[in-house]
Formats: structure tokens, C-alpha cells, sequence
């Protein structure tokens, strides 16, 4: 059978210095999902900007591509 202690939350912040790992080690339960869910918050606005970044970046492509096309068949 698996100990309880091993269904522990991992929190999504990895880079965690000795300071802040205890400080997130003695906060409560509702603190820890705030801060967890912050950092995940982060990462989705993270994934965002970049989605973004690709799409400016294949529309400016493909309108370069045609005007590059329209003008060297004329």
C-alpha cells in the first residue's frame, strides 16, 4: 500500500532557493494553491505571448511570400 506522504503536492515552481522552499514548506494549504496556481498563471500567459509571436511572425511570412511572388512575375 503507498504511504500518504508520497501523494504530496509538487509545487510547479522549480527554481526555488533553500529560503523560498522553506518558506513555501510552512505556508498552508489555501497559500500553497495561490501560489501554485500564480505560477501556473504565468506559464499559460507565457505560452500565450509566444502562440502570439508565431502567428505575427508566419502572417508576416506568407504576405512577405506573396509580395516577393507579385513582384517577381510581373
Amino acid at each position: 500500500m503507498m504511504e500518504s506522504n508520497q501523494w504530496r503536492s509538487n509545487p510547479g515552481l522549480t527554481n526555488l532557493s533553500v529560503d523560498e522552499l522553506r518558506l513555501y514548506e510552512s505556508m498552508n494549504r489555501e497559500d500553497k494553491m495561490l501560489v501554485e496556481i500564480q505560477a501556473q498563471t504565468r506559464s499559460i500567459r507565457n505560452i500565450q505571448s509566444n502562440v502570439q509571436f508565431f502567428f505575427w511572425i508566419t502572417i508576416i511570412g506568407i504576405v512577405s511570400q506573396i509580395v516577393i511572388y507579385v513582384y517577381l512575375t510581373k
